[in-house]
């Protein structure tokens, strides 16, 4: 998520993706309600503040992440993980989405059976 700055000007992916570590962290059952709640916000422009961000974790019983969120505690984590992004051996880029499934660069099609699920045994 991080490498998609540039769009808000305030870095809204690398705080955001930040953010979900932070619930993943601090209330694990929590982070794909947090996931979702954010993908289905997909604000446009600078994206949420830091205290909005809080608010959405707080939304999904994650409160004890505020800290975390605010101090940026896996920023630079996600910044990290975007320059290890694996480029797609189509077309030399690398972006979003990216799919790697045990060490096998996936071109996803959509449809979930063929990306993923028999990828896992499925």
């Amino acid at each position: 998520m991080s490498s998609l700055n540039a769009a808000s000007g305030t870095e809204f992916s690398e705080r955001s993706a930040g953010a979900l570590y932070c619930v993943a962290e601090s209330a694990p059952d929590a982070a794909l309600a947090f996931f979702s709640e954010l993908f289905a916000m997909r604000p446009g422009g600078q994206g949420l503040c830091d205290a909005e961000l809080a608010a959405s974790a707080d939304d999904v019983s994650a409160a004890d992440a505020a800290g975390c969120i605010a101090d940026g505690t896996h920023r630079q984590f996600t910044v990290d993980q975007a320059q290890q992004l694996p480029t797609n051996p189509q077309t030399g880029g690398a972006g979003t989405p990216t799919l790697v499934v045990n060490g096998e660069y996936v071109a996803i099609t959509g449809d979930v059976d063929a990306d993923l699920l028999s990828r896992l045994g499925g």
